[in-house]
C-alpha cells in the first residue's frame, strides 16, 4: 500500500488489485497474513478507510468458522464490526471468538476471503472461505 497520502486514486486501486491477486494466489496464508499486515493493516490511515458495513451470510459463516477452529459448538463470536472499501472492493474486520482476536478479510469480486484467528496462546489458525451474498451499507 502507498505510504503517500496524495496518492493518485488509480495508484490506490492498483495497489488493492495487488493485494486481491496475492490472495488468491497464496499458498501459505501466514505469508499473505505477514503481508496483509505489514503492508496495509499498519499503514496509517488504512484503518480510516471504507465504512461500516453489512455482509449478507457473513455472521453465520463467522460462527461456523469459529465453531471448526475451536472445536465449540457454538464458539462464543463477539463484536463483529465490518468495514467495506467500496473502491477496492474489500471488507474488512474484527471480532473476538471465545475472548480471541479474529480478523476476516473479504474480495467481494472474488467472493472470497480469509478467517484469522489470533489464539491468545500465540497460535495463529487461517481459514480461506467462500461466501456468496450482497454487502449492504449497515444503516443506523
Amino acid at each position: 500500500m502507498p505510504s503517500d497520502a496524495g496518492q493518485r486514486p488509480e495508484a490506490l486501486l492498483e495497489a488493492f488489485d495487488d493485494l486481491k491477486r496475492r490472495f488468491a494466489t497464496a499458498t501459505d496464508f501466514g505469508a499473505f497474513w505477514d503481508y496483509f499486515v505489514d503492508a496495509w493493516a499498519s499503514r496509517p490511515g488504512f484503518m480510516d478507510m471504507g465504512a461500516p458495513a453489512y455482509v449478507e451470510d457473513m455472521e453465520s459463516l463467522i460462527q461456523q468458522v469459529a465453531n471448526q477452529m475451536t472445536g465449540s459448538d457454538p464458539a462464543r463470536v463477539a463484536n463483529t464490526r465490518l468495514i467495506k472499501i467500496p473502491e477496492a472492493g474489500l471488507v474488512h474486520g474484527s471480532c473476538l471468538v471465545d475472548g480471541n482476536l479474529s480478523v476476516v478479510i473479504y474480495f467481494e469480486d472474488l467472493e472470497m476471503g480469509l478467517f484469522v484467528l489470533l489464539r491468545n496462546s500465540g497460535k495463529t489458525s487461517y481459514a480461506r472461505f467462500t461466501l456468496r451474498g450482497k454487502t449492504k451499507r449497515r444503516s443506523s
